[in-house]
């Protein structure tokens, strides 16, 4: 096994933004300069700042990543991407993400960039009897986030027909990868370009989408109950908190990997405690990832894992939470409060009994 971390920090794209007026402050894009209307005015582009890849490469690959990861590795065909996660012995989940080949022999992972070292380190400790390699993508990948209600004409303006197949399926773009990850009334999709060639795609792309900050792409991960596990909230979950079955991160079928046991007995007794809920939250500060959550009798049930502003007092969160209370409402943050907390009924099916067979 070999290992290489890289390097995390990407100034070549940032500078190019930069030089075409785009404001940052702390490494983050801050604003966009006004520019003529787009084609498309209901098509939107923003850079995903908060995610990077991962590489694993060599001829073990997706043998040690099979052993290693709850999704079924030896059914992922090239040129076709999965959600999986990662899980410590003890079933609980230290990153999760979206994976795949571009040959037999060499894997991208898709994750948040904070976890993106952890899950080197943990990978590591087991991939010693593996001819496999590590690494942090080189040239770096820089992630643009498309949505939009007329998103599917905007891609097909941009790079053709032929740019949109199956959901499942990458479609490469000249050294780029599209791949559609929602497919919800207003499908979103990801384009990772390697940084060499991000201004060009920057350009066209530009054209005809609105660019947008990434608290919106963050926005509709909550909207949708996606949690994308950072250093905040790894290790502290197991995969049916999250609801990583019912989004196809987990399959049962494959057979072991590390937290296995654990992970397959709590989805047999069918009834997880706790679940993620999209909150509405009346507030103009978006509470901290950890902030406790309480019911009406002061028991703590729940805590945030995540949480943006979607409009002048109004914040967007996910939280775990037990589902009894979840269900019942209402819930507060510290004592009984004026706060107006609204808990979403997830968007997708939770049925414990049809996930074992997938």
């Amino acid at each position: 096994m070999e290992s290489s971390k890289g390097n995390l920090m990407n100034t070549d794209w940032q500078d190019f933004l930069r030089n075409n007026g785009v404001r940052f402050d702390n490494g983050s894009i801050q604003s966009y300069p006004v520019l003529s209307q787009p084609s498309h005015q209901q098509s939107f582009a923003c850079v995903l700042e908060n995610h990077s890849t991962l590489t694993a490469y060599g001829p073990d690959t997706q043998k040690f990543l099979q052993g290693q990861l709850t999704c079924n590795v030896k059914n992922l065909q090239v040129d076709t991407h999965i959600s999986g996660a990662a899980c410590t012995p003890k079933g609980r989940v230290y990153s999760n993400f979206r994976m795949f080949f571009t040959r037999r022999d060499l894997c991208f992972f898709l994750m948040h960039k904070a976890s993106i070292e952890p899950t080197l380190q943990h990978l590591e400790k087991y991939a010693v009897f593996f001819k496999t390699t590590l690494s942090v993508a080189t040239p770096s990948m820089i992630g643009i986030g498309l949505m939009g209600s007329h998103i599917i004409d905007t891609l097909t303006q941009c790079f053709g027909h032929d740019a949109l197949i199956d959901h499942h399926q990458i479609s490469r773009i000249k050294d780029s990868y599209l791949l559609q990850v929602d497919q919800s009334n207003t499908p979103r999709f990801e384009l990772w370009i390697p940084e060499p060639s991000f201004p060009d795609f920057w350009n066209q792309i530009t054209a005809v989408c609105t660019p947008v900050l990434q608290d919106q792409w963050k926005l509709q991960d909550i909207r949708s109950v996606t949690h994308w596990v950072t250093p905040d909230t790894a290790e502290k979950y197991i995969p049916q908190d999250l609801n990583l079955p019912s989004q196809g991160f987990v399959s049962f079928k494959k057979g072991c990997y590390t937290g296995q046991e654990i992970v397959t007995r709590v989805q047999s007794l069918g009834t997880p405690k706790s679940r993620t809920y999209a909150l509405s939250i009346k507030t103009n500060t978006p509470p901290e990832v950890g902030q406790a959550l309480y019911d009406d009798n002061k028991k703590r049930v729940g805590e945030i894992i995540d949480s943006v502003i979607q409009s002048e007092g109004l914040c967007q969160a996910l939280a775990v939470i037990r589902t009894k209370a979840a269900q019942s409402n209402p819930l507060h943050f510290n004592e009984p409060s004026e706060t107006d907390i609204t808990v979403h009924p997830i968007p997708y099916d939770i049925d414990p009994k049809a996930e074992l067979k997938s």
